[in-house]
């Protein structure tokens, strides 16, 4: 078993993260058992390390995340106002 010697925060989020960190490990055959979770984090061995980061291996590995809109509710009158409809 390789060392577990990287540290990768949970960023945003803890679940996206472990999803990231298990799919990049299966997409290059890698076991699973070289990720640990930890408080804040996981832990992962230099094998996938070098996978997720590119030349700074300093750096927390990316983490997509989905963008969110805004749950503001406006007024019908309002929300007229501010859409626009194409003219033909």
């Amino acid at each position: 078993m390789a060392t577990l010697s990287v540290y990768v925060p949970n960023g945003e989020s803890r679940q996206e993260t472990a999803v990231l960190l298990v799919g990049t490990a299966e997409e290059h055959g890698i076991d699973q058992r070289e990720i640990r979770a930890s408080n804040g984090g996981f832990f992962i061995s230099e094998a996938l390390a070098d996978l997720l980061y590119d030349d700074q291996p300093g750096e927390p590995a990316p983490v997509k995340t989905e963008d969110k809109t805004s749950t503001t509710k406006t007024s019908g009158n309002r929300a007229a106002k501010n859409s626009t409809t194409e003219k033909e």
